[in-house]
């Protein structure tokens, strides 16, 4: 089973812009918001997420702090319970680039639809921005461009509630290993209330 972000070629091809050289890579801020539920918001919506950025940049993860919110709430005016997740995650690279993640499930998370995803490179000397409804390369020597991308939500959402399913049989795709290490790390980082160093964590 594979990614829904190693398969969409838009996908792939900002990526792949994103990391030429082009001055260097500061930092990057991911995130992904769904207004369904899923069984396990960091597992299945964070998890390939993380993989996507981790392969752009190629970059080895070292420390992760994380913080998750979980509100169940009633609405009144509609008679709807509200169930959301929300997880913040800031993970440390070997080259000191720092990764932000958050991700978020459930009612009222996102206004502009089921799903909402957006990833930003920042370089020293432009910042390539991904998002479902195009891709554009800003730099500061050279103009705007914009390419148009096909279902990757819709596919997104699917392979999440089938991710969850592995995962719960402890059967995670081995291209997701790396980004399944920093998912457990940001657990342990909530439950601890501490930032967890993958290194020391693999050793023990």
């Amino acid at each position: 089973m594979t990614s829904p972000w190693r398969e969409d070629p838009n996908a792939r091809l900002v990526a792949s812009l994103a990391t030429e050289p082009a001055g260097r890579l500061l930092a990057v801020y991911a995130s992904i918001r769904s207004t369904t539920r899923v069984p396990d918001a960091l597992t299945g919506l964070g998890v390939p997420l993380i993989g996507y950025v981790l392969e752009s940049v190629d970059e080895t993860p070292v420390r992760v702090t994380a913080t998750r919110e979980r509100h169940s709430a009633h609405n009144p005016l509609l008679g709807l319970g509200t169930d959301v997740e929300m997880w913040t995650l800031l993970i440390r690279c070997s080259s000191e680039v720092t990764i932000t993640v958050d991700v978020a499930a459930g009612p009222w998370t996102t206004g502009a639809g089921p799903l909402e995803t957006r990833v930003e490179w920042m370089g020293s000397d432009r910042v390539t921005t991904f998002h479902p409804k195009g891709a554009a390369v800003a730099s500061q020597e050279a103009g705007d461009g914009s390419l148009g991308l096909t279902g990757l939500e819709e596919r997104l959402l699917e392979y999440a509630v089938d991710l969850c399913d592995l995962a719960a049989e402890g059967d995670m795709p081995i291209e997701l290993a790396a980004a399944s290490r920093v998912a457990e790390a940001a657990r342990e980082s909530v439950a601890r209330n501490v930032p967890i160093t993958l290194t020391e964590r693999d050793e023990t």
